[in-house]
């Protein structure tokens, strides 16, 4: 004979089951949801990265003092690091006035070299008193020299024509120099600057180009980093 409890054992049992199977199925019915609401368009923080974007100039063959502007803004001369531009060619922007500040620049081989192509590209022709040269600080003392005006000149000597003013009084020089690290050593970095510049005053373009490709030699002095060597190069362009 078979009890009641017997009976009802595999009816109970078929009724877990079931209630099992229809979780499971609602289980998988929300997951399907959930993966077809989500996000793939790749503009969220932490999804998938695709390819690097474009950096914001790349120095190619003729190595061009005019980069295309196809990325993020240019680095202030104050935050340059010369070590990450060793893998990446970088734009650092200048603005002259103030003239850069000399201690600051000689904390890096790049900074001291725009600031000095920077101040030297902004002073106007004749305004060097002889025997001093304004931008001694961020020169080795060999480059000083070569810069620095003589004290006296011969008697009859024509200066010649001194040309425009570089920056007019009231006006800004605004700077986008395209730079890349040629090579280093421990003490010695060795980077090529071009540059382009804009001068404006009272709302006034004044003068606006680019300038030739510059090749500049900076070694790490006791007091910092100093330009040692500027040679202008000599490729051509189309």
């Amino acid at each position: 004979m078979t009890t009641p409890n017997a009976r009802r054992g595999p009816s109970r049992r078929a009724l877990v089951l079931g209630v099992v199977l229809v979780a499971v199925f609602a289980l998988l019915a929300t997951c399907v949801v959930v993966a077809q609401r989500g996000d793939y368009s790749g503009n969220r923080l932490g999804s998938t990265p695709g390819t690097d974007a474009p950096s914001r100039a790349s120095m190619n063959a003729s190595t061009s003092s005019s980069p295309v502007d196809s990325g993020p803004p240019a680095t202030p001369w104050q935050h340059v690091d010369w070590r990450k531009a060793m893998k990446r060619n970088q734009i650092i922007s200048l603005t002259v006035p103030p003239e850069p500040k000399v201690a600051t620049a000689r904390k890096d081989p790049l900074r001291v070299g725009v600031a000095l192509l920077g101040a030297q590209d902004s002073t106007n022709p004749g305004a060097w008193k002889p025997g001093v040269n304004p931008l001694r600080g961020y020169m080795s003392p060999k480059l000083s020299s070569a810069y620095t005006p003589p004290k006296t000149t011969e008697e009859g000597e024509d200066p010649g024509d001194q040309g425009p003013e570089r920056l007019p009084k009231g006006a800004k020089a605004s700077y986008e120099f395209y730079c890349h690290v040629a090579s280093h050593k421990k003490a010695v970095v060795v980077a090529v600057c071009a540059y382009h510049v804009r001068v404006a005053a009272a709302g006034k373009v004044t003068r606006e180009e680019d300038s030739a490709d510059q090749k500049l030699t900076v070694r790490r002095a006791k007091d910092g980093w100093r330009v040692d060597r500027i040679d202008v190069t000599t490729s051509q362009r189309d």
